[in-house]
């Protein structure tokens, strides 16, 4: 089992720590965010529990936190066998866009393995390219064409995950939101559907849960 794995690894932390998690400055992100991830998945901690940092830290702090969530989404969905033909395929995230995330993305995918297959992040330059991807972020910047870049994928067995206000309802998978000055995400469930991937019942317990085009709130 993945949970039983995971809390056999080095990255465990002592079941003691519930307490909401409070982001540390940026110099000590990196090791207390990978704690922190398991903590949520394994202690059941709510992902809405965590704090952006304060404004003049917060761009950098920020998108630690969401290539964290990346990786952790990708454990979390049962991928079908056309989308990763080979046992050995990379689990591709692409960034479509300006790229927000600097060496953080990099950072998190590094050495990582998901039931075998690394994790490799590539910067996508046409729509085309996005088919070739598990994983596509689409970076705000692109919220002008969000529809041209969804129709570019229908039929793909790609995950989408954006932070543009509308991209759920608009029909990508995932949507980051910030409420509360906390981060928090959205799962759009027919897109997951029209692309072929089924989220585990952890992560859409704490997802707020939507269809295309109207709110469902989970919980």
């Amino acid at each position: 089992m993945r949970g039983k794995d995971a809390l056999n690894s080095r990255e465990a932390i002592p079941a003691g720590r519930r307490e909401p998690y409070r982001l540390p400055r940026i110099h000590a992100f990196g090791l207390r965010a990978s704690l922190f991830f398991l903590l949520v998945f394994f202690w059941g901690v709510s992902w809405g529990s965590v704090s952006a940092l304060q404004a003049q830290s917060r761009p950098q702090g920020e998108y630690d936190v969401k290539a964290a969530f990346l990786y952790n989404f990708a454990k979390f969905v049962d991928w079908p066998k056309e989308a990763l033909p080979n046992e050995h395929s990379a689990i591709r995230v692409g960034v479509l866009g300006k790229d927000p995330f600097g060496e953080a993305l990099e950072r998190v995918a590094a050495g990582k393995m998901i039931n075998g297959r690394p994790l490799q992040v590539v910067q996508a330059r046409t729509l085309a390219e996005l088919r070739t991807c598990q994983i596509v972020f689409v970076s705000s910047s692109e919220e002008g064409r969000l529809t041209e870049i969804m129709m570019s994928l229908r039929g793909a067995t790609v995950l989408t995950v954006g932070e543009s206000g509308d991209f759920a309802p608009r029909g990508g998978a995932i949507q980051f939101t910030i409420d509360d000055n906390k981060i928090r995400f959205t799962i759009n469930v027919d897109a997951a559907e029209r692309a072929h991937l089924k989220f585990s019942s952890k992560l859409l317990s704490l997802a707020k849960v939507i269809h295309d085009g109207a709110e469902q709130v989970k919980n």
